[in-house]
């Protein structure tokens, strides 16, 4: 999802569907490595893309670039669990 223009964490949070604490800790990633900047307007907590955040592909996953740790893992497991003896 491209950040087009400013949205608050809980915005982010549903229109990606993972919690507002996830949605805020990816937030404060972004914020780290420059990507977004981050501001209070009351109880809002609104981010918007810096330059730099700009100058990145949007969707990447979308574009065929291999997924990040943001997207959501399949409900079941690639890897077939051990039994138990």
């Amino acid at each position: 999802m491209a950040l087009t223009e400013p949205r608050t964490t809980t915005d982010l949070a549903r229109r990606t569907g993972i919690s507002n604490a996830t949605a805020s800790a990816h937030a404060t990633a972004l914020r780290a490595a420059g990507l977004i900047t981050t501001t209070r307007t009351g109880r809002s907590v609104h981010h918007e893309r810096t330059p730099l955040g700009a100058l990145l592909p949007a969707g990447g996953a979308d574009r065929g670039s291999p997924p990040g740790p943001w997207t959501r893992r399949p409900a079941h497991s690639a890897r077939p669990r051990r039994r138990r003896r």
